[in-house]
C-alpha cells in the first residue's frame, strides 16, 4: 500500500504542471482528493490492515493529501 502512496504522489506532483486550464485542475483535483478520487480509495483500504500496518499507511496517507493539496493550492 505504500507503493501506491509513493506512486500517487509521483504522478500527481508529475501532472500538475501540465495542466493549462482551471476546469482541468479541479477536475483532477476530485479526481485524486474527492469522494471517489484515488488517495480516498486508499484510505478506504485501511480497514483490511492490521492495526500496525493502519497506523503506518495512514500516517503517510494523511501526509501525502496535504503535501497533494498544497501542490494543488
Amino acid at each position: 500500500m505504500l507503493s501506491l502512496l509513493n506512486s500517487l504522489q509521483s504522478s500527481v506532483l508529475s501532472h500538475l504542471p501540465t495542466i493549462t486550464s482551471e476546469e482541468a485542475l479541479i477536475n483532477y483535483r476530485n479526481d485524486i482528493l474527492g469522494k471517489n478520487g484515488e488517495l480516498t480509495a486508499i484510505l478506504k483500504g485501511l480497514k483490511d490492515l492490521t492495526p500496525e500496518e493502519r497506523w503506518t499507511v495512514g500516517k503517510c496517507a494523511n501526509e501525502l493529501r496535504d503535501i497533494i493539496t498544497e501542490a494543488f493550492e
